[in-house]
């Protein structure tokens, strides 16, 4: 397991790491990085479900090799998500919860989505861009509740 595992996360770790590789503005990378965490997610749903539900069954080292990667890949998302942040919205504070709530879009999608039923990989990254920067209806929405307190990141 420990095996199957530790190749899914550097194949996506690679996949990302190519995608800022191709250079761009900041909006152009994000974008091009949850594309690639979305196409590795979509053609490996299995691995992605043992990878968050089964890796307690891992012995302590293993496990914490595996959350050392997982970390690189979340550090990469969050380096992103910092330089798009105009408005100063990601603190301290919210740093972490913003980063997870983007990997809670994309990561869970084997519960439920066909990555050959009407919308493809590229097409629902895409629009899971769109929803997390932009919202769904940011003429209707209310104000957060949270304060927008400025902090140092």
């Amino acid at each position: 397991m420990f095996a199957i595992l530790d190749a899914h996360v550097r194949e996506m770790i690679q996949h990302v790491e190519a995608a800022i590789a191709l250079g761009g503005q900041t909006l152009v990378q994000f974008r091009n990085v949850i594309r690639a965490i979305v196409e590795v997610n979509a053609k490996s749903p299995n691995e992605q479900r043992v990878l968050i539900h089964d890796l307690s069954f891992l012995n302590e080292d293993e496990q914490q090799a595996i959350k050392n990667l997982e970390r690189q890949l979340v550090d990469i998302v969050t380096d992103l998500l910092v330089r798009l942040d105009a408005e100063g919205k990601i603190v301290k504070r919210t740093k972490k919860i913003y980063t997870m709530i983007l990997f809670g879009i994309i990561n869970f999608t084997y519960t439920w989505y066909d990555p050959k039923g009407g919308v493809g990989p590229k097409e629902f990254a895409d629009l899971a861009v769109e929803l997390f920067l932009n919202g769904f209806a940011p003429g209707n929405a209310a104000k957060p509740a949270v304060a927008n307190r400025r902090e140092k990141v």
